[in-house]
């Protein structure tokens, strides 16, 4: 099975979609070819499988037919596999069928999914929410239904199965503990509960997401030149400017992060600061798109379903089969993590305290203060600003630098193909439909010429588009019958646009965040089991941020570096004493740094582990009081920000977002075995490729991460690269 869009039992690892390769019941293959076998439709585009996906016919107009043409398609499907004979059961009339059952639903919605994170409208979002109640539906009742369920339980009895190849048999086990884990044991009162909790599930966290990209859009400042004193000319540049009468130019400000975070750490005036800073906090927590009443609902359906599947906790129900086991053991990690920094953060918070009042002649920062006088003392004690780097980074240089990296380590090669973004204008024969002209689109190959699959790049934020940045399979790599499916990723950021000067000149973080996002399209594209719903990354998600958090390190290291940080007018690379400030600088106020990871994952397990303390209107200021350890004073008392916060609410880190810090344990680790034979070692590349990007879900997570490293994973090495070690005498 694949694309379950459920909050309340997420599917390990990101979306995917099975296509091309699949055929159509006569019924709807008439429907959708309209008469040509071979053509793209033009009547039902969501349910064209051919290739190149049409991206510009996919319009809003069509969703709601064409969805619901694919369900019925899937429900026949369901229908005729629920009419197997027990007495003769194979893995072809079982397993496979149930494998098989939603690729048609799951082409058409992954291609949905996908535009309503880039290409949000009215007529989009009036569509989507139409169908989405239908297809969760769908999805959710799967595992609820006692023939399919029964079918499943006895084929599993059969001699047959007992002696599975490999693959398989991992199918059957995962197929198995996902119908329990969703209640397939259930008596029928509690299933038709999970049911409506579902839907109503994915009804709020579509709600969530829409009313923060809304909220965000909804807010803009107009300022004068003058009060953008200090922003950098590189942010300038892209800010949206004013038609004004009078002769002073005047700009728009967004909280869009590419304006934002500059913002806060560069600009002198104080109370523009603090204006943007205030709008931030408030997305979500005012009408029209207040999000409170939406979360104590999804809290408290989430800790009812919980209860309802035999657990005490939803945190618990959601990581019985994850790396972390439980919600008690995630908070040991997180305690444990705590422990071991909590010196290190005191200190940095004392010596930004110190600074600050030594500039300002009072001890009374505040939050918008923050990220402006760190970036001070860090340009006072490493004499390093961040911007000189820009010029180093235009985003063409840095992508490839990136695949020449990739080509090193894995020893592959990437080709950009043309594209277009009108079904009308003329284009460039063998060019690629994109969503949005700002879309690129690109090919890999082994260097043995052999086709490994694609993706797209949409790195640029627009008013229609979620915020964050995120990678997204399209099609998952398998196996169907004699043809192999290749995949087709999606990387989407919202990072420094070009301007009408400059081409996109990207901060250090921002490159980080190309680097992040492309590792888990490696592990998205180089995954070699032929079942694509244990393909790729289809892991534990605990695992899932290993290959993204590997590949961020490869932006501090020369020799990768040397491959793309050059200026984009002279073409030299960074010079040797602007690469040694930035390096000294790398860990400025890691204990802050990390106490905030630490933070944010204290504040999602807390709500999923210990709901019953969260029950009612005023949990932020329980929230709040747990949380103190883990913030510095000047921030104590300010509002979390959980009205905004799309990874646990609107997302899949719902009791999960300590993957990042576990996976960064992991990700520290294993890039020691890269360090020891020189960094962009193939051969460290290549065992890593076949003992972790390629193995999908193969086994269990634990056992990949041994399988390359030889051993369990070091906790320390992350503190050792973040230089946040030797830890205290009292402490050890």
């Amino acid at each position: 099975m694949s694309c379950q869009h459920s909050l309340l039992l997420q599917k390990e690892g990101t979306s995917t979609t099975h296509l091309g390769t699949t055929s159509l019941s006569q019924e709807l293959a008439t429907q959708v070819l309209c008469g040509a076998e071979t053509a793209p439709s033009s009547c039902h585009p969501f349910l064209d499988t051919s290739w190149p996906i049409p991206w510009p016919s996919l319009q809003p107009c069509y969703m709601v037919e064409d969805i619901r043409l694919a369900l019925k398609e899937a429900q026949t499907r369901l229908e005729a596999l629920e009419q197997t004979s027990l007495e003769y059961l194979t893995w072809e009339n079982t397993l496979e069928v149930l494998l098989h059952l939603d690729d048609v639903l799951e082409n058409a919605w992954s291609k949905v999914n996908h535009l309503n994170a880039v290409c949000d409208s009215e007529a989009l979002r009036k569509a989507y929410l139409e169908v989405l109640p239908e297809v969760t539906q769908f999805y959710a009742s799967l595992p609820l239904r006692p023939k399919l369920w029964k079918i499943v339980q006895s084929y599993a009895l059969t001699p047959e199965a007992q002696q599975l190849p490999e693959v398989r048999a991992r199918y059957l086990q995962r197929t198995l503990e996902g119908f329990i884990d969703n209640g397939a044991n259930l008596d029928p009162e509690k299933k038709e509960r999970i049911l409506e909790i579902e839907q109503r599930l994915s009804y709020l966290s579509n709600q969530f997401e829409k009313n923060v990209l809304d909220a965000k859009n909804s807010w803009t400042h107009d300022v004068s030149s003058e009060e953008l004193r200090g922003l950098p000319e590189s942010v300038i540049q892209n800010l949206p400017i004013i038609d004004s009468p009078s002769e002073k130019r005047r700009y728009h400000l967004t909280l869009q992060a590419p304006c934002l975070l500059p913002c806060l750490q560069y600009l002198e005036k104080r109370d523009l600061r603090q204006k943007l800073w205030e709008a931030h906090l408030a997305i979500g927590r005012e009408a029209p798109y207040e999000n409170f009443p939406i979360i104590r609902e999804i809290l408290a359906l989430r800790d009812e379903c919980a209860h309802i599947l035999g657990e005490k906790t939803y945190a618990d129900c959601l990581l019985r089969r994850r790396m972390a086991k439980n919600g008690q053991q995630v908070l040991h990690f997180i305690e444990d993590l705590h422990r071991r920094i909590e010196t290190f953060f005191h200190k940095d918070i004392q010596t930004l305290k110190d600074f600050y009042a030594e500039q300002e002649n009072t001890d009374d920062i505040k939050p918008w203060d923050v990220s402006f006088w760190s970036e001070k003392l860090r340009q006072k004690l490493y004499h390093f600003d961040e911007e000189a780097l820009r010029p180093y980074f235009s985003v063409d240089s840095v992508l490839q630098g990136l695949f020449s990296v990739t080509q090193q380590l894995y020893g592959i090669r990437i080709q950009e193909r043309p594209t277009h973004s009108s079904s009308h204008a003329s284009f460039p024969m063998g060019s690629i439909p994109v969503w949005h002209d700002s879309v690129k689109f690109y090919e890999i190959f082994e260097s043995s010429g052999n086709y490994i699959g694609a993706f797209y790049t949409d790195w640029f934020p627009r008013t229609s588009k979620r915020s964050g940045a995120w990678m997204e399979s399209l099609i998952t790599g398998q196996r169907n019958k004699d043809a192999y499916q290749y995949p087709v990723g999606v990387i989407c950021g919202n990072l420094t646009p070009p301007s009408s000067e400059h081409p996109a000149l990207l901060t250090h973080d921002e490159v980080i965040t190309i680097f992040h996002e492309f590792g888990h399209l490696l592990h998205g594209l180089f995954g070699k089991i032929d079942i694509g719903s244990l393909n790729a990354t289809h892991v534990v998600w605990d695992f899932v941020e290993l290959p993204s958090q590997l590949m961020e390190n490869f932006c501090w290291d020369p020799k990768s570096l040397d491959l793309f940080a050059h200026h984009h007018v002279t073409g030299e690379s960074i010079p040797k004493a602007l690469f040694q400030t930035m390096i000294s600088a790398r860990n400025h106020l890691s204990g802050m740094n990390m106490m905030r990871q630490l933070s944010l994952s204290k504040l999602d397990i807390e709500l999923h582990q210990h709901y019953e303390l969260y029950r009612d209107e005023h949990f932020e200021e329980t929230l709040q009081k747990v949380l103190l350890p883990y913030r510095p004073e000047w921030n104590a008392s300010t509002p979390s920000i959980t009205s905004q916060f799309e990874h646990i609410f609107g997302g899949s880190y719902a009791a999960g977002y300590y993957s990042y810090l576990w996976a960064q344990v992991l990700a520290a680790d294993a890039f020691s075995a890269f360090e020891q034979h020189g960094t962009l070692d193939q051969a460290t590349g290549n065992r890593f490729r076949q003992c972790i990007l390629s193995q999908g879900d193969l086994c269990d997570a634990d056992q990949l991460f041994r399988k390359f490293m030889g051993r369990d994973p070091d906790l320390e090495a992350l503190l050792r690269r973040e230089n946040l070690w030797p830890l205290p005498l009292e402490q050890k």
